[in-house]
């Protein structure tokens, strides 16, 4: 096994226990295995590796530690944890438990994560869709926001299973007071809208880029005759109505003009900016009709997968009465949507019981449960500022959503990539 032969590679090392012993971790356990892969560090220097289970008690004891936190599903290993360091004349570490963190339309196995990655079902280990800390980061997730999320959650042995709102409400808390605010239109079907008696060169206007937090800095914003709108917004507007342009003032639309076929094409307006905010219905964002606009690619993202939860659960349900133990019905799972119960019943020395259920499906594997469409991209254009917007900066466009850029402007041909970031209130984004 040292050498790394053929006939190494066949065999492992195992710590001579109790093939008897109730508990099966204690059965024998494999302590080392061959592995000829080079080591990333290392290289070839070894060719024989320590088990994690044997090698997180020794490491633990040497360096010191004097309390292991370790979520509850390695709960049974923990009599393996504690023999080991006692078998090799170690201190013993104590262990504290708490409950894994588990999120809804999410698989946390890095086994199941890696099929993606290999499959290329995503950008990598940082793609916006992992719950990688990498990955959540790079949708737009400030780290005070996730440590905020952990810290309220504390180390609770109880099971749970969390809603991604939570954190991104939290997330929100945190960049809207301070993200710079930005116009953009979209690509698809956008009009125009021509005011009559709006300036006839175009001028340009200073103003903030946040109204409430001087240090996001200031913006250019360019006031013409004709800007730009969106078409989901220009359905809504009806003839005569006075309408608010956002940073400009009020404006009264006087004529829809459409195709053959029923669809707006161009409207027709004054400027009424003696007109008062408050007594519109509509607020509108708008961009000038300049050449010196932003080509944009709004990226939404989904869940990977379309259902809630597919894990095992494990719970400490009571304390034996006698050693015979007991059992009731009504521990068994509320629930419909499970077919198969995978009931499993340990018992302990200290006469605790901890049964498991399978929450899957008859025959379900996570492949099942793909989302067909996880990501989706918009064409938009966006202000003359975004030129200048740099990658990892987080903004907020008007009407919108806040979106932090993932690809910055390096030429006029490639579009600026702009991630949604959840705010914790959108629903699924592509049913």
């Amino acid at each position: 096994m040292i050498a790394g032969s053929e006939r190494g590679l066949q065999c492992c090392l195992r710590g001579k226990l109790d093939m008897q012993d109730p508990n099966k971790s204690l059965r024998d356990p494999v302590y080392y295995r061959c592995n000829p892969v080079p080591h990333h560090r290392i290289g070839s220097k070894y060719k024989i590796y320590p088990t994690y289970d044997f090698a997180c008690p020794f490491v633990d004891a040497e360096e010191g530690i004097t309390h292991a936190l370790r979520s509850s599903e390695y709960h049974d290993r923990n009599a393996q944890y504690h023999r080991i360091q006692e078998d090799m004349g170690m201190r013993k570490v104590h262990i504290y438990e708490f409950s894994r963190l588990n999120m809804v339309y999410t698989l946390l196995s890095k086994r199941k994560l890696l099929w993606f990655v290999q499959n290329g079902k995503v950008d990598g280990w940082d793609d916006p869709r992992f719950p990688t800390v990498q990955g959540i980061v790079r949708r737009g997730l400030k780290i005070e926001a996730l440590i905020q999320f952990i810290l309220e959650q504390g180390a609770s042995k109880n099971l749970n299973l969390m809603e991604w709102d939570k954190l991104w409400t939290l997330n929100k808390k945190i960049i809207d007071p301070v993200c710079p605010r930005h116009t953009a239109v979209i690509e698809e079907r956008r009009l125009l809208l021509t005011l009559t008696n709006g300036p006839d060169k175009p001028f340009v206007r200073i103003i903030p880029r946040h109204k409430k937090y001087d240090g996001a800095g200031e913006k250019a914003t360019t006031y013409t005759k004709r800007i730009w709108l969106d078409y989901a917004d220009a359905e809504c507007i009806s003839v005569d109505e006075e309408v608010t342009l956002m940073d400009w003032g009020n404006a009264i639309v006087k004529e829809i003009i459409k195709d053959q076929d029923g669809n707006i094409t161009q409207l027709v307006g004054v400027l009424h900016l003696e007109g008062s905010v408050k007594t519109t219905k509509l607020k509108l964002t708008w961009l000038a009709e300049t050449n010196e606009l932003v080509n944009l690619s709004l990226v939404e993202f989904d869940y990977l997968i379309t259902k809630k939860k597919i894990s095992k659960v494990v719970i400490m349900i009571a304390t034996l009465t006698s050693s015979q133990g007991c059992f009731s019905s009504n521990f068994m799972p509320k629930t419909t949507d499970v077919n198969v119960y995978a009931l499993t019943v340990i018992m302990h020395m200290y006469l605790f019981v901890y049964v498991t259920w399978t929450l899957l499906e008859e025959g379900e594997d996570f492949l099942d449960a793909l989302n067909p469409c996880t990501k989706k991209e918009i064409a938009a254009i966006g202000d003359s500022n975004m030129h200048n917007l740099k990658q990892g900066e987080i903004l907020q466009l008007e009407r919108k959503g806040y979106y932090r850029c993932d690809v910055p402007f390096t030429r006029p041909s490639k579009p600026v990539v702009l991630f949604a970031i959840p705010d914790g209130r959108q629903q699924s984004v592509m049913k």
